[in-house]
Order: structure tokens, then sequence, then C-alpha cells
């Protein structure tokens, strides 16, 4: 992390040394490519060019068709027919598996041959540690999980962060006080303005919801904005930047501690929440301690 770290006080110095007293910018095409780069660096590593074709499977080809497959998501049974829209889908869902898979193999072969003692320090070589360890963690739930790492991570730090200084350029009193303290700035932001919209998940066997009844396989969505702006929930500023609410943490911030989730929670929690709040706080802060900023009119 420390070549990225540098590589964000070279973007501060040449923002700070700036000949003009003001500049605008847009904001998230500047933030977006640099977390892309680093992520796939983080991830993995020294298979870091034949990661490449992974991410631009992950958050270039496959959104394409999103649109498309939301569409006709209301058509039971629609993603097992063998529709052109799906046949593209499931190919480029092969691949993933393919690439992914040929990395793993390349690491694992690499510590079985000798040439390496270890199976790398960036996030695969830890996640394959673990499945070696642990027989509830399979070859399967780590392609799996690769992928999840692969595709929100930088997506959401980006737009997190976006979100975060638009907030901060609206209310200049924060500024200030953010350089002490970013973390309730970006709690609150993710409060307000959360990556998804939404979760969605499947019910593994028969539940109730106090009198509603949820059979298994039927799928349950989580409104998140709605949790997160609910004034039963937060009270009648619930709609307002109030960073002030986390001050305490996450507990005393709401009625109930599973209202605030932006990363989800439980067993199915965002793999990738601490290292994103990480990446957020470090880039936020020394942003910070070179600019001040306010939003543009429309």
């Amino acid at each position: 992390m420390v070549g990225q770290i540098a590589e964000i006080q070279n973007t501060r110095s040449a923002i700070k040394d700036h000949d003009m007293e003001s500049f605008s910018h847009d904001i998230f095409h500047r933030v977006h490519p640099a977390l892309l780069k680093w992520r796939k660096q983080y991830a993995f590593g020294t298979s870091y060019l034949k990661g490449k074709r992974v991410f631009e499977i992950l958050s270039k080809k496959i959104p394409e068709l999103l649109p498309k497959l939301v569409s006709f998501s209301w058509i039971p049974g629609f993603r097992f027919l063998p529709l052109p829209i799906n046949l593209r889908l499931w190919k480029l869902h092969q691949e993933l598996d393919s690439l992914i898979t040929g990395i793993i193999d390349e690491r694992r072969n690499s510590v079985k041959s000798g040439e390496s003692n270890t199976y790398g320090n960036d996030l695969l070589g830890l996640m394959l540690k673990e499945c070696d360890s642990s027989s509830n963690f399979t070859s399967r739930d780590l392609i799996e999980e690769c992928k999840t790492f692969y595709l929100a991570g930088h997506e959401t730090t980006a737009t997190l962060l976006t979100w975060t200084l638009m907030l901060l350029g609206g209310y200049p009193e924060w500024q200030e006080r953010a350089r002490a303290e970013v973390g309730m700035i970006l709690y609150e932001t993710l409060r307000l303005y959360p990556p998804a919209i939404e979760v969605i998940r499947e019910c593994v066997e028969e539940s109730w919801l106090q009198d509603l009844h949820v059979p298994k396989g039927v799928s349950v969505s989580f409104p998140i904005t709605g949790l997160h702006q609910d004034k039963e929930l937060w009270g009648e500023d619930a709609g307002q930047f109030n960073p002030d609410r986390f001050k305490d943490g996450f507990s005393s911030a709401c009625k109930h501690p599973n209202a605030f989730m932006p990363f989800s929670f439980g067993q199915r929690v965002c793999v990738g929440q601490p290292f994103a709040m990480i990446e957020a706080k470090v880039i936020l802060a020394m942003i910070l301690q070179c600019s001040g900023f306010t939003e543009l009119p429309p």
C-alpha cells in the first residue's frame, strides 16, 4: 500500500501547487481509475497482468448486459432459458471461472514445486492460505469471494468518496472537523448514499418474520436506502447530513443496530468492508490535508 500512498501524495502535491487559486474537477472520474488500479494490485499482486481480464469482465462486460437482464428478471425461470443474452452471460462466467482458477492453480503449483514458500501476501494469497487450513472454505467459495471483492470494491469506494466530497462541499463547516475525524463523515455518507440501494438474500430454511411466513427458497429484499432514512429509526433529521449521530458508534446512532447496513451484515457481510473503509479514510484524509472545496451550482 506504500506505493499507492506515494501516488496519492504526488497527486495531492500537484493540486496544492496548481497555479490557480481554484479550479473545478469531476471527482468520480479522478478517483475511480486510481482505485481500480490499486484494487488490481492488492487483489492479484504478482498476477496483476493476468487479472486485468477478470476486471474487464466484471467491471465492463457483465454490467453491459445488466439492463436487459433486469428488464426480463420478472419472468419466472428466465435465467435458466438458453436465450442469447443468457448464453453471453454464461460464457462470461465460464471465462471468469477459468481465469481465476488458472491464477489459483499457478499459485498452488508454485508452492508445491518449491518455487515459492508462500502463496503471497495479497488478498488472493491470504484466501488461499485460509482455504487450505479450513474445511469450510472450499475452492468454489474462493472463486466466488474473488469475484465479489474484485467487482464490488473499486466502484463502491469511488462512489463513497464522490458523495463524501460532494457533502463536504455543501457543508464547509464539516471540512475542518473532518480533518480530525473522518470515520463518522464516511459513515454518514454511507447512510445517505449507500453504494447498493438494496440487498437480496435467499431464505435457506422456512422462517417467520413476526407474522410473515417466508418459505424456503424465497428471496427477500432489504431496502437499504429506505432503512437508512426512516425517521422512526433515525429521528426527524434522517434526511439531513449530520455525522454527529455516529460520534458514539452505531449502537447509539439509531434505534436498531441493523438499521445501518451499507455493507450488509451477518455471515454474508461484504468481505471488503474493512479494506474499503481504510482505503477511503486514507484518501479522504490526504485530500483534506491540502485543499478545501465547495459544491458548484448545477
